[in-house]
């Protein structure tokens, strides 16, 4: 099921709505003293008031008023308000933003919004004077002010007031102190917000110390006790030292055995008593190789012929290694109970030299000539068996029919004609050498006209480009 949640948000009007609220009847806005009071903003529009204020909607619209009168108001502070609700409750235009006036302006204001119960502005500047409190403390005018003006935010100016007086003097407080013996309010204020807030810290520390379980503390407030009676002083309770767990010496713990340095403390770990650090191994037996079975080396150190035969393993089956078990899956015949080498396991056939095909070494650590037919350009015939040659007759020139060359690199100008020679796949025929004109007698090559028996003649040749096909078709 769905919850609706009650916003809290700010709704803002849109700009037809302003502008609607903006016609409509108009009156005078009045004010100053009661002796002398004047027109502060003429032409208001009614409906813009009475949506922002209550005061003016009571006034002017229930009691159907003309003039609305702001007691001790001022002229700049009604028409900054004015334009302010102009503007859709945003900076107004033409007149200072709000970012930029200062505190007696601020409080004004606020007096004006307190008489026409305009809610949002007169809480906006309230924040706005009660954050500049957290940074520096209020002068004494403006001590003053808020007194007269703003009476919730005087008592939060005499509250932090008060936390800078309690502690040690680091500031300037003589000009309060005077503000203190001219105005009579103010110094009785003072005064009170000093007594209650020195009661509720004594109430809290009483507390405190009621309700303690630190003998030390308890201790103290016994001493106190005993000194002002005179009688006899409790002994000073001993601290507690701090258990430290039962482990190796130079390990975990600050305390070193006496002869034993640090590095042989760790070098001999195999004759440490069993500890907790030692139980959380897996396994306190010893290394054994995974070649030779004997203890105090690994395998990657082992050497087979200096360590004599392969011993039988004793290990269950659960600490046989994993490559001998993938041995056995692969058809290697391990006796039970024995560890044989990978060596063992995975022979392979030496290796045969690709040049000499002689077993024992590669192509590449091989120390004989490459040998050569009298063709240079293959290799003798003699070659690795993995290896086919593809032709073992000599290069022919195209051109010439001359051997160990081919027609690109042939230098005879004018061969003779009719010179037939042989390949590797046979004779080529009688040839009169390359065609310089190759391409353009490929080209223009005879057509053959063939009959179908119906008087229709037809001939294949290839249909060159911007030519026109039997069917229409232009290419």
């Amino acid at each position: 099921m769905a919850t609706v949640r009650n916003s809290k948000r700010k709704t803002y009007l849109t700009p037809n709505q302003l502008a609607e609220l903006k016609k409509g009847p108009k009156v005078n806005i009045v004010v100053g003293l009661d002796d002398n009071r004047y027109i502060g903003l003429e032409s208001a529009s009614v409906k813009l008031l009475a949506h922002f204020s209550p005061t003016a909607q009571k006034k002017l619209v229930n009691e159907q008023g003309t003039i609305l009168t702001i007691p001790n108001g001022s002229k700049k502070a009604i028409l900054w308000v004015y334009k302010y609700m102009q503007a859709g409750e945003h900076d107004p235009v033409g007149l200072e933003t709000f970012s930029a006036l200062d505190s007696n302006t601020l409080a004004v204001l606020y007096q004006h919004c307190h008489f026409l119960e305009y809610k949002s502005l007169k809480r906006r500047i309230y924040s706005r004077l009660k954050g500049k409190l957290y940074k520096v403390l209020p002068t004494v005018h403006e001590m003053e002010l808020y007194q007269t003006l703003i009476p919730k935010l005087y008592e939060h100016a005499l509250h932090d007031l008060i936390i800078e007086m309690v502690n040690p003097w680091t500031r300037n407080y003589g000009p309060y102190s005077r503000l203190a013996e001219t105005n009579v309010a103010f110094g009785k204020a003072l005064g009170d917000a000093m007594d209650k807030y020195l009661v509720s810290h004594v109430k809290a520390s009483e507390t405190h110390y009621r309700n303690t379980t630190d003998p030390v503390t308890i201790w103290a407030i016994k001493y106190i006790e005993a000194v002002r009676t005179k009688t006899v002083r409790p002994k000073k309770p001993v601290e507690k030292t701090k258990q430290v767990e039962n482990v190796a010496p130079g390990l975990f713990s600050k305390t070193r055995p006496d002869t034993t340095p640090v590095a042989d403390v760790f070098l001999s770990r195999k004759n440490m008593p069993a500890t907790s650090f030692q139980q959380n191994f897996k396994s306190k037996k010893p290394f054994k190789c995974y070649i030779c079975g004997n203890e105090g080396h690994v395998s990657s150190n082992c050497n087979p012929t200096s360590q004599g035969p392969v011993v039988p393993n004793t290990v269950s089956k659960l600490e046989i290694p994993v490559r001998v078990q993938k041995a056995r899956v692969a058809g290697r015949a391990i006796s039970p109970g024995t560890v044989r080498s990978v060596k063992e396991t995975t022979e392979r056939p030496p290796p045969i030299c690709f040049n000499c095909q002689e077993t024992g070494h590669t192509a590449r650590n091989c120390t004989r000539e490459m040998l050569v037919t009298g063709d240079s350009n293959r290799l003798s015939t003699s070659l690795h068996p993995h290896h086919k040659s593809k032709s073992k007759e000599p290069f022919i020139c195209f051109s010439c029919g001359g051997e160990g060359h081919m027609a690109r690199e042939c230098t005879v100008e004018n061969p003779s004609p009719g010179v037939e020679f042989f390949g590797a796949s046979g004779p080529f025929g009688a040839t009169a050498g390359r065609n310089k004109h190759f391409r353009n007698a490929q080209r223009n090559r005879e057509i053959e006209v063939v009959q179908n028996g119906e008087g229709l003649a037809t001939c294949d040749r290839e249909v060159r480009k911007g030519e026109m096909t039997r069917t229409g078709l232009i290419v």
